[in-house]
């Protein structure tokens, strides 16, 4: 939740609707997504709060437009990583304006 995770244009901000957790004293609450101002790979969430559920808003699509996506998101995945190799996957922020790939 707090590094708004996403890949190829999307992200956790995108379809988060709720937060919900604890806060520093120990007081169950509930943060709409506004409250988090999400950025790039960035949510600010109050000090303190741990994030014990979320709630998240979807939407319905064909089944044959959902997979097509998926597949060509896969390709584009495996076109640009290594695979059958351990990794620790992608770990670098990208710079604004360009990627961290170089």
């Amino acid at each position: 939740m707090r590094g708004n995770a996403g890949a190829y244009g999307g992200d956790v901000a995108s379809v988060l609707e709720i937060v919900e957790g604890v806060d520093a004293a120990g007081r169950l609450c509930a943060l709409p997504r506004a409250a988090l101002a999400f950025d790039y790979r960035r949510a600010v969430l109050p000090p303190g709060f741990v994030v014990t559920a979320a709630v998240f808003r979807l939407r319905r699509e064909d089944a044959a437009a959902a997979t097509a996506r998926l597949e060509g998101a896969r390709a584009r995945r495996v076109a640009a990583q290594p695979q059958g190799v351990p990794t620790a996957g992608s770990i670098f922020k990208n710079p604004r304006g360009d990627h961290a790939a170089g």
